[in-house]
């Protein structure tokens, strides 16, 4: 099955025309199981949330500030820890880079 695209967001959309410069898309705090077609084409939560948030970054323009928060955004959140967690290790190699990772405490990256 392939994956479906987005219906893409231009950068003149009506949050750019109000001024919008900067951009955040956070996952923190949400239930990782996927739908049975999400898990058919993603196959994980972490490369579900890769695709999307690339697509949108790239639909915006690629703005230069867009702002990330993983689900596991810290270490009690990393299943099953911070250096096993095969979900930060997706993020940590398929988000496109320019984008800064935070928690909703701290920054990250």
């Amino acid at each position: 099955m392939m994956r479906p695209s987005l219906q893409r967001v231009p950068a003149s959309s009506a949050a750019a025309r109000l001024g919008c410069r900067a951009y955040a898309l956070l996952f923190d705090d949400i239930d990782t199981r996927l739908c049975p077609a999400d898990q058919e084409i993603f196959g994980s939560p972490g490369r579900a949330q890769v695709a999307l948030t690339n697509e949108i970054y790239q639909a915006l323009g690629c703005p230069e500030t867009f702002l990330f928060c993983p689900t596991e955004y810290c270490a009690s959140r990393a299943v099953p820890n911070v250096a096993k967690s095969t979900y930060l290790a997706t993020l940590g190699t398929d988000l496109t880079q320019g984008r800064s990772i935070l928690s909703p405490h701290r920054l990250l990256i």
